[in-house]
């Protein structure tokens, strides 16, 4: 790698080959020792693909560019990804060996919350995951599984009491009370 100044430019570039291509790029900037480290990282990108994002840094960008956007219910969002914040680790890099902590995360939180709450945040964390996928953050192979919790199990209310069912029928208007001459 070599790093150089072209004439009439006051930014440093920087040429490197790799299998057999030769990259010349610009470093953005005149000051010689950030610019070898601009080109140290972009070498180690070329060599070892980018960083994976932080959770921090993944969520913020989810919650500013798409879900501010395209969603009414960003509120909703923001309040879900601070919960995934507060859970997981902050500086959690998203990469495949994310999902034990997305698993860990999902049995503390349920005891906290309902099924459905947890899988709403879990779409929200997978949607992120998709959206890092667009934006050229993340691999498709280095995206956590993320299972959702099965809330077929959850019971779905429950049924009104005899005591209940009469106050009920009290308190409606004539037109919706049973005729009692039409019971068989």
């Amino acid at each position: 790698m070599k790093l150089y100044k072209r004439k009439g430019s006051g930014h440093y570039y920087y040429t490197l080959t790799m299998d057999g291509v030769r990259r010349r790029m610009s470093t953005g900037t005149g000051n010689r020792k950030l610019a070898y480290e601009i080109a140290i990282r972009r070498l180690r990108e070329l060599q070892f693909g980018p960083k994976p994002p932080r959770l921090s840094t993944l969520l913020v960008r989810y919650l500013q560019d798409y879900a501010a956007f395209r969603k009414k219910s960003a509120w909703r969002d923001e309040i879900a990804c601070r919960n995934l914040i507060r859970l997981l680790s902050p500086e959690l890099a998203i990469n495949g060996n994310a999902t034990a902590a997305v698993n860990i995360y999902v049995s503390k939180r349920i005891k906290e919350v309902s099924a459905p709450t947890v899988n709403r945040e879990l779409a929200i964390l997978a949607k992120a995951c998709r959206c890092a996928i667009e934006w050229g953050q993340l691999k498709p192979s280095d995206l956590p599984t993320i299972t959702k919790i099965d809330e077929r199990d959850r019971p779905h209310g429950r049924a009104l009491t005899s005591v209940e069912i009469a106050a009920l029928l009290k308190s409606c208007s004539r037109r919706l009370k049973p005729n009692p001459s039409n019971s068989s």
